[in-house]
Order: C-alpha cells, then sequence, then structure tokens
C-alpha cells in the first residue's frame, strides 16, 4: 500500500545504525526500515518475549516525513490484506 517514491526516499537515506521510519501526518508507519546494527543484532539474539517494539528501543530511530497516507496501513492478518488489497 505504499508508493514506490516513498520506498526510493526511505532507501536513499543515509544510516548506518537503528532505524528509519516514515512519518505522515505527524503519525508514525511502515515499512521500517532497519540498518545492519539492528539486523545483526536480531540475528545474535536468543529467541525471547520482547516486542519489536521494545527490542528497538535500544537503537536510534530517524523519522522521514513522507507524502504517502498508505504508510499508515497496518496489515496484521489475511483478513486485512483482503480488506486492503481488495480480494
Amino acid at each position: 500500500m505504499v508508493n514506490i517514491a516513498t520506498l526510493i526516499k526511505l532507501l536513499n537515506r543515509k544510516f548506518h545504525s537503528g532505524y528509519l521510519v516514515p512519518e505522515f501526518d505527524r503519525k508514525n508507519g511502515h515499512p521500517l526500515l532497519l540498518g545492519k546494527k539492528v539486523i545483526r543484532s536480531i540475528l545474535k539474539r536468543k529467541p525471547e518475549k520482547t516486542k519489536m517494539n521494545e527490542f528497538l528501543r535500544r537503537f536510534e530511530r530517524r523519522s522521514v516525513k513522507v507524502n504517502d497516507k498508505g504508510v499508515l496501513i497496518n496489515i496484521n492478518t489475511p483478513e486485512d490484506y483482503k480488506k486492503w488489497a481488495g480480494v
């Protein structure tokens, strides 16, 4: 549901650690773009019951303002997907 221009804007941002969050209308959205440091930490960590948002608090977070309300759509279930994809 995200515009390709939004993805390109995220990918063109220079960052080495932490993660990027698209922001529309002062609201955080998806997809997150994880830096190498975050990915390495995910791969090294032992299974734990920490929620992703709690885990990410350990890292630098940068918001990227975008003109794309699609970043606010949250798809967590097959039903959500069907709703938004028109299936």
